[in-house]
């Protein structure tokens, strides 16, 4: 039988399997960017079948690799993103702000161009750009993926002072450890089927 998922606010929902088990196609359905041809999707309220536009403003994606220009700053990212958001023009200092001092990208980084940033601080970019603006709803698909040990635990970290009461965190990972370090409940995919939660 197929299981049904219904997430809340206030949790850190893991979706755990081996790579090929169909996190990221999940993952890419809940966010829009693939239709799904059976079952209905609602994500905040909005059914996904009558179009993903309304779910944007509600929604920040962190995706498996990062997404970045090498000549913009981490400003300028965080920026153009608050914009798409649309974050009202007079607030978008702030939260791209916000968002930086949130992933540690506050001082020398944040005017530095992406291109000349480390792995782990691409990473922590990604990051930002998903929660600038606030977002209720973040979707981090493999967030930890490639990273060395220290910055797998700094990201680690970021996402533990993320969560909170008005916020729904789904992530996607293939490490038992990262799931339980993070997750308030974790849900097992196999063969592109959840086999359980």
């Amino acid at each position: 039988r197929d299981l049904s998922l219904s997430l809340s606010y206030g949790e850190c929902f893991g979706l755990l399997g081996p790579n090929g088990a169909g996190k990221s196609t999940t993952m890419s359905v809940l966010c829009g960017t693939i239709r799904a041809v059976i079952g209905e999707q609602y994500v905040a309220g909005y059914s996904l079948r009558a179009g993903d536009q309304a779910i944007h403003k509600y929604v920040g994606v962190c995706p498996q690799f990062d997404v970045v220009w090498p000549d913009l700053t981490v400003s300028q990212h965080l920026a153009f993103q608050a914009r798409q958001r649309g974050v009202p023009e007079g607030r978008i200092s702030a939260e791209v702000q916000t968002a930086a001092l949130s992933v540690g990208l506050d001082g020398d980084g944040f005017y530095t161009p992406a291109g000349q940033l480390s792995g782990g601080m691409r990473r922590r970019l990604s990051i930002a750009m998903s929660i600038v603006g606030n977002p209720p709803i973040i979707f981090m698909d493999e967030p930890t993926t490639g990273l060395d040990p220290d910055n797998r635990q700094h990201v680690w970290r970021i996402i533990q002072n993320l969560k909170s009461p008005n916020r729904l965190i789904l992530m996607t990972t293939h490490s038992m450890e990262e799931a339980e370090a993070l997750c308030t409940r974790i849900g097992i995919m196999a063969k592109g089927r959840l086999r359980c939660i």
